[in-house]
């Protein structure tokens, strides 16, 4: 009697498409956030990745904090990509807030050596995909608009422009005197004024922005415990808040806050225009704000504005400071 040997099928290892699993991808998952964004990782991010790096040395405890934290679980909500048994796509999705039908992605991410594949593609689509399941009606996404790759990427799968926003930045602030504006003054902003600025953000921000975040008065006005909470936030931050304003009578015409950083950090200028005014009063705020500033010179200056705010874009350029990025925000609307 001849024997014969079977020999069992080699087993092929999976690779393609599966739900992110935080137990045994977190590593991998910040080698990759680490691979794909590298500098453009700010403060935040940084935290981000360390976070990743520290939840993935927790092995099955992971699990239990997956299950019991809503707000882990919706952070590391999403799908990767699996070739040559290792983690090179991943996109992540979740509820832009609690019973929302808006949904966020971010984090889409494909290694260097596995690009011009159409993972990404796949990640999103399916991204979209469970948003869809889930009873959602839209989604968003920020890209960076020098990203042709990404931003035809997700064109081709039907997302929309909404508005940019530009973060510039001036290394070091030095000696800068204001510039004044014929016929308009500068003053303190009360918070009691909270209507004035109410009205003025509804003139000022970008349609498409408001669509998806409506402007209310909860932005604006701050009770007593708020801006005392507030005020000594910045007490034991060493900061110093300027809050000012250029009205016509009892209407706002233009908002800045200035942050300055008196111990350490960086210090921020914040700015509102209404539209009929952008080009006449953009050098006025920003000189006033690198003044305050310049009374702890040496630190950096950073600011975001919307792209619509061109006029002061280019004033900030002629101060010295330097575009870091520039992201568009997307979004996708789901027919039932």
């Amino acid at each position: 009697m001849i024997m014969v040997a079977r020999v069992a099928p080699k087993r092929t290892a999976f690779r393609g498409l599966r739900p992110l699993d935080p137990a045994r991808d977190l590593g991998q998952l910040a080698n990759l956030i680490e691979e794909a964004f590298g500098d453009d990782l700010g403060d935040e991010g940084r935290a981000a990745l360390q976070d990743l790096r520290t939840f993935s040395r927790l092995g099955p405890l992971v699990l239990l904090l997956d299950h019991v934290s809503p707000e882990f679980h919706e952070n590391l909500s999403g799908f990767v990509w699996i070739e040559d048994g290792r983690v090179v796509g991943n996109v992540t999705v979740a509820p832009a807030g609690a019973l929302s039908r808006r949904w966020m992605i971010s984090n889409v991410a494909v290694a260097q050596a596995y690009r011009g594949k159409g993972i990404g593609r796949q990640l999103v689509a399916a991204a979209v995909e469970e948003v869809r399941l889930a009873g959602g009606e839209e989604v968003l996404l920020r890209v960076r608009v020098d990203n042709e790759v990404a931003r035809r990427l997700y064109e081709g799968l039907g997302f929309k422009w909404v508005t940019a926003i530009t973060e510039m930045e001036l290394a070091a602030v030095g000696t800068v005197s204001p510039v004044s504006a014929e016929g308009f003054v500068l003053q303190p902003r009360r918070y009691s004024a909270w209507r004035q600025e109410m009205e003025l953000a509804r003139e000022a921000i970008p349609a498409g922005v408001q669509r998806l975040q409506p402007v209310h008065a909860g932005a604006y006005r701050f009770d007593f415990d708020q801006r005392l909470g507030r005020w000594l936030g910045h007490l034991f931050a060493g900061r110093v808040e300027h809050r000012l304003a250029i009205a016509d009578g009892e209407r706002f015409l233009a908002t800045m806050d200035v942050i300055i950083a008196r111990w350490r950090g960086f210090h921020r200028l914040a700015l509102m225009i209404h539209p009929d005014y952008r080009g006449r009063l953009d050098e006025m705020l920003i000189s006033t704000g690198l003044h305050l500033c310049s009374r702890y010179p040496g630190r950096s200056v950073r600011i975001k504005l919307p792209t619509e705010y061109a006029e002061a874009i280019a004033v900030l350029r002629r101060y010295g400071f330097v575009e870091q990025k520039t992201l568009a925000l997307m979004h996708l609307v789901l027919k039932p």
